[in-house]
Formats: C-alpha cells, structure tokens, sequence
C-alpha cells in the first residue's frame, strides 16, 4: 500500500466514508493521484527576492562573495567577516 493510500484509507476511516468513493472507482483513483502529487510537490517562488545593496547580507551575494563556517571567499581569495565589514562600510554606507 502506497502512502497515499494509507492516507486515504486512515481519512475515510475516520469520516466514517470508505464506502462513499469505493477501493478501485476512478473517484478512489482521483483521489491517490492528488495525494501523491501533494506528498511530491516541491515548493518554489516565481520570482526571485530583490537584493537590497544597504544590507550587508545581500551585498555579499551581489558582489560574489560566498559564504563559509569563518570566512568568505571571492574566487580563491579569503576573506574575513571583520574585512568584508569595512569594504562594506567604505563602498555602501560611506564611513
């Protein structure tokens, strides 16, 4: 028994309806083909979240920094946080 069967199963049982949609009708089939699709449906967004250069986590991403345990790298270059902070402070917020 697939998972969404069991699913199904344990829901009607609880309604009290097994008897409503039937084991093996297209409704019994309807029902499965949704609950699998549910159960494999991966969530996403249509649209990507705008960046905002003033905060110091999105300027890292726009300009190519990744992001590592105790450091950040550019290419094959590290960096530390402490860095990374005064080229922000220079180049965004002008101190």
């Amino acid at each position: 028994m697939t998972k969404a069967e069991e699913i199904l199963e344990k829901h009607l049982a609880i309604m009290d309806a097994e008897t409503m949609i039937g084991k093996h009708g297209r409704t019994h089939k309807a029902v499965i083909n949704a609950i699998n699709e549910a159960i494999n449906y991966t969530r996403c967004c249509t649209e990507l979240k705008e960046l905002d250069d003033d905060n110091f986590d999105d300027w890292l991403i726009v300009n190519g920094y990744t992001v590592y345990k105790d450091h950040y790298m550019k290419g094959d270059q590290v960096f530390f946080e402490s860095e990374l902070i005064q080229k922000y402070n220079n180049e965004v917020m002008n101190f």
